[in-house]
């Protein structure tokens, strides 16, 4: 699942809007009161087996995703396709728009600035393993660029980054954790390639 988007026609949520023929209600409406087109995305059909689709969403379906976000985030990060639900495919949506990135790429820079000074013993911010922070600081550069980028990106990729931020129980946090965080970064740059979504491997 990717957006159709380009670097230059974007708008706010960071995608292009597709091409269609104003309807009769639209094309009587005075100007500069059109109603907003949707955003529109290209999915699979047939639950990620089918032809490429474009697919749009309205703003309930996307308030009703984000309620649950942390649900969807997750299987999403874990390979599940957008197409399997609608509510998946809406918070997909979410995630690929450049104003979700950047606030996510956002966190991910405030983190390195945190791991660089000292923190309070009492403050949340000290549960932050600060030496696997450090020692991915290149691979937290690398996917914030990506993030930050006004391009295409896959929705499994972000997700996966911002379950890395949120994971109590993972490297960022857990110090026994044995899972490599630089590793895990370098996953959801690579996850970030929409043509890992829309073409994989032996298709």
């Amino acid at each position: 699942m990717m957006p159709l988007s380009a670097l230059a026609g974007q708008h706010d949520y960071g995608y292009m809007h597709g091409h269609h023929r104003p309807s009769t209600t639209e094309a009587s409406r005075p100007a500069g009161t059109r109603a907003p087109a949707r955003a529109r995305l290209v999915l699979h059909d047939s639950r990620g087996s089918g032809p490429l689709v474009g697919h749009s969403f309205r703003g309930l379906d996307r308030a009703l995703a984000r309620a649950r976000a942390l649900r969807l985030d997750r299987d999403l990060a874990a390979g599940r396709p957008p197409e399997a639900s609608w509510l998946l495919a809406a918070r997909a949506q979410d995630l690929v728009a450049v104003r979700t990135r950047q606030v996510l790429a956002g966190d991910w820079e405030h983190l390195l600035r945190v791991a660089r000074r000292p923190v309070p013993h009492q403050s949340p911010l000290a549960a932050i393993r600060r030496d696997r922070v450090t020692a991915a600081e290149p691979d937290i550069r690398e996917m914030v660029t990506r993030l930050r980028a006004p391009l295409p990106v896959g929705a499994r990729g972000v997700a996966t980054a911002s379950n890395l931020l949120g994971d109590g129980a993972g490297p960022l946090y857990n110090r026994a954790s044995r899972r490599d965080l630089a590793a895990d970064v370098r996953r959801a740059t690579a996850q970030l390639d929409p043509s890992v979504a829309l073409f994989p491997a032996g298709a």
